[in-house]
């Protein structure tokens, strides 16, 4: 599920990582508090990966290590 985060037009304010609801509520929340005459505004984030996952390159990485290790243990006979 891709996570969103919604930054102000107005201020450094920044959600946290969430739905894209979540984010949009947020940022609505946010503006009717902090700029209550203000049309709310700024940007929506989408991560670019995961972030609670590996990633690709931590994939990549398993693979690797684990092909060396079969590798070792053919070698040794095992």
């Amino acid at each position: 599920m891709a996570k969103f985060r919604g930054h102000c037009g107005e201020c450094g304010f920044k959600t946290g990582w969430t739905t894209e609801a979540t984010a949009g509520q947020s940022m609505l929340d946010h503006y009717a508090h902090k700029h209550p005459n203000v049309e709310p505004g700024g940007a929506s984030q989408i991560a670019p990966g995961d972030p609670e996952g590996v990633g690709c390159l931590g994939w990549v990485a398993i693979v690797i290590i684990g092909l060396f290790l079969l590798a070792m243990c053919s070698r040794n006979g095992g």
